[in-house]
């Protein structure tokens, strides 16, 4: 097991316990959490749900965070990639971080990937990021693709501000 941030997939919504319980052995965790609005038959209200369903990213330092980490009551495996289990990168991390706080819209997709075009971000919030596009849709909407994960991330971007690499 290589140190830095790993993705934990959990049992069906128990993202938040698993990673409360993750905090508590002392680990550190990020959970990406994003507001929706649900409507039930008498109300709407919205709520915080994780932005990737069944994942929690975890740092570990050594095997025995490994372990403390599989452990935990409610968490499945460490995600897979080439038979390690995946990484990401601080970058990765500290992206997400700042995307989650910003008032645009973000959208998970699990949808497959295909190989695309890299692409490198030149004006926004998210200047600098290398992505791959796998769709875009109606000239505005954007896929890009973060290592590691199999999940994307939907955003509103303007064409104009990818540049070919």
């Amino acid at each position: 097991m290589k140190a830095g941030w790993h993705v934990l997939y959990t049992q069906s919504r128990k993202e938040k316990v698993v990673a409360e319980r993750l905090e508590e052995v002392g680990l550190e965790v990020f959970l990406p959490l994003h507001k929706v609005l649900r409507q039930w038959s008498d109300r709407k209200k919205w709520v915080e749900v994780p932005l990737f369903n069944s994942y929690v990213f975890v740092k570990l330092e050594d095997d025995q965070a490994y372990l403390k980490a599989l452990n935990t009551k409610g968490a499945s495996w460490f995600v897979q990639f080439q038979g390690d289990a995946a990484r990401v990168s601080q970058q990765e991390i500290d992206i997400m971080r700042y995307m989650i706080g910003q008032e645009e819209q973000i959208q998970a997709t699990e949808e497959a990937f295909t190989e695309g075009e890299k692409v490198l971000i030149q004006y926004g919030p998210f200047r600098d990021l290398t992505a791959e596009i796998v769709a875009i849709q109606g000239g505005q909407r954007v896929l890009l693709r973060i290592e590691n994960l199999g999940q994307g991330l939907l955003l509103n971007m303007e064409q104009v501000a990818l540049k070919k690499m």
